[in-house]
């Protein structure tokens, strides 16, 4: 896909990224099932998530564009190996984002809150999300008004998201 850069150059900046800030976030999305990708290139991007444990990831299934150069590649995988590719990244990353959630409980962030529901739950979410993407924080607290940011304690883990309390004085 005409990368500028290598493997090798990705791994030594997710280490120096990491090594910069604790507090650091690294995302990115992937595209599995680009033609003639086999399964011995995808086993190793599996790897590298497995081994890089990325805090936020996305993964669509390649397409092909009008008047771009993969358009005309020869060696299209298949949509149900696309799709196969697809679900197997996906899991691992699930089970890599719910155990780095299980290591936020009895932690206190900083949480903006986006909107209240109709429970009257504050839904908000942490400088690493992305909002109607990434994960929520659910904040058990009627008070907690929309635009505010809000020093949370994380008290329970649900999947993808957090829920908490308003931590006050």
């Amino acid at each position: 896909m005409k990368r500028l850069i290598d493997k090798e150059g990705i791994v030594k900046l997710v280490k120096k990224i990491r090594s910069a800030s604790t507090d650091s976030i690294i995302r990115t999305t992937f595209i599995v099932g680009f033609p003639g990708e086999t399964e011995e290139h995808f086993g190793e991007l599996y790897d590298f998530v497995a081994e890089n444990e990325l805090d936020r990831m996305g993964v669509f299934t390649y397409s092909p564009e009008d008047g771009t150069p993969a358009e005309k590649f020869d060696r299209p995988v298949s949509e149900r190996i696309k799709h196969d590719r697809m679900d197997r990244l996906m899991n691992l990353q699930r089970e890599i984002a719910f155990s780095k959630n299980n290591r936020m409980l009895n932690k206190i962030l900083r949480v903006l809150v986006d909107e209240v529901d109709e429970t009257g739950a504050a839904i908000g979410r942490t400088y690493a999300d992305c909002p109607e993407i990434d994960q929520e924080i659910i904040i058990n607290d009627t008070a907690a008004l929309p635009g505010n940011f809000y020093n949370v304690k994380i008290d329970r883990v649900d999947g993808y998201d957090l829920c908490g309390s308003i931590v006050r004085g």
